[in-house]
């Protein structure tokens, strides 16, 4: 990932993370009253990202189509080739086709879903389709169809309404008209962020987003809450990097996360009347005057089981684009919470919710969880950590030299040549690493008469040499920068995460600081301070 500025602390741009977009995901086939004859088509291009940047070279590996379908690529390997699928047979059931996308040696699968649209049974004699009508609309939402004013001709897509309605109006003979809608989106429609807002959005920590949540296990956090005519919720305000007010009025933020609920119990008469999760602004004091109340920013409606495919007991994954309203008057106070309300005032209801892999970011497209830049150990973190491994370590040898000094006791040694022997391990440790852990192995190995000295080099050179899963990786197991050997490439890791790799010929880093000279080819550029303290890059030929 790229380094975005160096100083006491290291701060990582976590905007990097790939992401694949399909500019149509879904094609119905109009059939006849068998299914979708051979020699239809469709098509769909594929873009991709890296962070906020679009990348400008895509690949397409072999798409694996269901029968009856075949699939033809065309510009592979540009920054958007496009897949064209065609039927070469009878089609009669709905089916999907998986399509591998590779970017910078990343393979990212895409699903592309097929429905066949049978041809019903005959109408009523003379009715025929008398003339057909196309208009087209933007709009911000993919599936609530716009109400505006439809024109003849395409409109250009831009962030704010990158979906493009396509209305059908059909007119048959008898004068009456059915209407018929599609919704698709361009390439220049789409915002892609990348950077979590929330703080420990993972789930697995009880922090940030999750700080007041009842249960947290390593896989994902869960709350209940009950209501009867009464307004109960979580307080999540302690996990967003961003107030209602330090967003841009107009922009758009996705949310994604994987729900589950456990437990659902809403007796006959009782609702959910109030089931959001998000940022909002509430209201002003008492008799001030204020605009906005009561606005939501973030906040959204959660997914209802048994609506759009949310069961229980089941994972059930959300992504939500909302758009940023105007701020309310500056008197107006904020929340950021999970809510519910039960308007019953004699039957209660309750729900029990599982939650992880929580994010929230700029733009109209959902990508993959990464943590919050804010989430990563800072250098000052690490040495607070080292510095506690070394105390705890210290801890350890005083306590083991006193459990020797029992055991040996029990056995009859004489007391003063056992204090002699602590005393010696003792001087060591307060000396060099080295001469400790050599020390110490022959220590043990007076004890025990069963470690071998090869044993202590061998795990010596296992601290800064390992061999896994066909790699070799260099440096200290404990330190945040590792060399990592792979066969197609020499990889520069800090905290796990790629900054720098070598690879056919190349070095490739995001950025570069050059201390004195950069030479390239016959020429250099220089870098030096003049008599007055300025800074002189000069291209001197060699």
């Amino acid at each position: 990932m790229a380094v975005k500025a160096k100083a006491q602390i290291t701060v990582f741009d976590m905007t990097d993370a790939y992401s694949v977009i399909l500019t149509s995901e879904a094609f119905t086939f109009a059939g006849n009253t068998s299914g979708a004859p051979a020699g239809l088509s469709c098509s769909t291009q594929a873009v991709a990202y890296c962070g906020g940047m679009q990348c400008k070279k895509v690949t397409i590996g072999t798409v694996s189509c269901p029968t009856g379908i075949s699939a033809a690529i065309t510009n592979n390997g540009t920054a958007s080739p496009t897949i064209t699928f065609k039927t070469t047979v009878t089609v009669t059931a709905s089916c999907e086709a998986t399509i591998p996308v590779t970017v910078d040696d990343v393979t990212i699968n895409k699903k592309f879903s097929f429905s066949v649209a049978k041809t019903g049974a005959t109408g009523a004699a003379g009715k025929g389709i008398k003339s057909t009508a196309i208009t087209y609309q933007l709009s911000a939402s993919s599936t609530t169809a716009p109400t505006g004013t439809w024109t003849t001709s395409v409109p250009a897509a831009d962030a704010s309404k990158p979906y493009l309605w396509t209305k059908t109006v059909l007119t048959y003979t008898d004068g009456t008209t059915s209407t018929g809608y599609s919704v698709g989106s361009s390439i220049d429609g789409i915002e892609i962020g990348g950077r979590n807002l929330l703080l420990n959005g993972k789930g697995n920590k009880k922090a940030g987003f999750f700080k007041n949540f009842t249960t947290v296990t390593d896989e994902y956090s869960e709350f209940t809450l009950t209501s009867k005519k009464e307004y109960v919720n979580i307080d999540i305000e302690g996990g967003f990097l961003l107030g209602c007010r330090d967003y841009t009025v107009g922009e758009q933020v996705t949310w994604s996360y994987d729900i589950m609920y456990t437990a659902w119990d809403f007796p006959s008469g009782t609702y959910h009347n109030e089931f959001w999760m998000g940022q909002r602004y509430t209201n002003a004091l008492s008799g001030e005057t204020a605009t906005g109340a009561w606005t939501m920013v973030t906040a959204h409606e959660l997914p209802v089981v048994g609506k759009y495919g949310c069961e229980l007991n089941k994972w059930f994954h959300v992504k939500k684009t909302l758009t940023i309203p105007k701020q309310a008057s500056s008197n107006v106070r904020t929340s950021a919470v999970i809510q519910f309300y039960n308007s019953n005032a004699n039957v209660a209801a309750s729900f029990t919710a599982r939650l992880k892999n929580v994010k929230l970011e700029r733009g109209n497209v959902a990508t993959d969880w990464t943590p919050a830049q804010e989430d990563l150990a800072t250098s000052d973190d690490l040495n607070d950590k080292l510095t506690q491994f070394r105390e705890e370590t210290a801890s350890n040898i005083d306590q083991t030299a006193e459990a020797i000094k029992s055991t040996v006791y029990d056995n009859v040694y004489l007391k003063g040549d056992i204090d002699t022997l602590i005393s010696s391990v003792n001087t060591e440790v307060t000396q060099t690493k080295d001469s400790w852990q050599v020390t110490f192995n022959q220590f043990q190995q007076t004890l025990n008469g069963i470690t071998d000295s090869t044993d202590a080099q061998f795990d010596e050179i296992k601290k800064y040499i390992r061999f896994e899963d066909g790699n070799i990786l260099l440096g200290n197991s404990t330190s945040p920068l590792i060399l990592k050997l792979r066969n197609d490439r020499i990889q520069f890791l800090q905290n796990g995460y790629e900054v720098a790799y070598i690879s056919d010929q190349r070095m490739h880093n995001t950025v570069c600081e050059i201390i004195k000279q950069l030479k390239i080819g016959d020429s250099a550029w220089t870098v030096e301070t003049n008599a007055a303290g300025d800074t002189i890059v000069s291209l001197i030929g060699i």
